[in-house]
């Protein structure tokens, strides 16, 4: 099947391709002359550079960030929705500066193994961490006002550590490895994905 130019899609080289710059395999420090110049930023630097300080809603989906500490989040002072799907975090750490306003914090599938660093959040209404690598439910319990809470496809075999999260309406826990029957009270707690 072809487009309207002829084009079926297909990408096609010769069997013979020349290499313009052979000296490069072997000199990892030569330089092209003829080469576009690139920007090099370090990982996770320079993410939010620029970005006003005032601003209430951070989206950094699919960044490849690694680390929250090179954010530097401790500038943005009204801070309400934190979002940071899909990266490559393995531990959490937020400065205390976010905990009066932050209200949403997203996580989704990153690589969280233990839930640590949350105690000064404690206006957070939403927290996802689904897609994690998350065994123990702990560490929540200054998480007053929590009503949503997601561990979907986690590691998680007990419902535990929700004691005194008592506005918590909507649990979330599909796809991990509890048995139906060992639950809280929660009005809904949802276990299939």
């Amino acid at each position: 099947m072809k487009d309207s130019k002829g084009w079926d899609g297909k990408l096609r080289v010769e069997r013979h391709a020349v290499l313009t710059n052979p000296e490069a395999l072997e000199d990892p420090d030569h330089s092209d002359e003829d080469a576009l110049p690139v920007e090099e930023i370090e990982a996770d630097e320079d993410l939010l550079e620029g970005v006003d300080s005032d601003i209430d809603d951070i989206d950094l989906v699919h960044s490849r960030v690694t680390s929250l500490k090179a954010l530097r989040l401790e500038r943005f002072t009204h801070l309400e929705k934190l979002c940071l799907r899909q990266n490559q975090i393995p531990r959490m750490s937020f400065p205390d500066n976010l905990g009066p306003t932050l209200k949403d914090l997203d996580l989704y599938d990153n690589l969280i193994s233990h839930i640590k660093g949350l105690d000064q959040l404690t206006n957070l209404t939403s927290l996802d961490l689904s897609f994690n690598n998350i065994k123990h439910i702990k560490n929540l319990s200054k998480l007053v006002q929590l009503t949503d809470l997601y561990f979907v496809q986690n590691r998680i075999q007990k419902i535990e550590g929700l004691e005194g999260l008592t506005k918590l309406r909507n649990l979330e826990l599909g796809a991990n490895r509890i048995r139906v029957g060992e639950h809280p009270r929660q009005k809904r707690v949802r276990l299939h994905s």
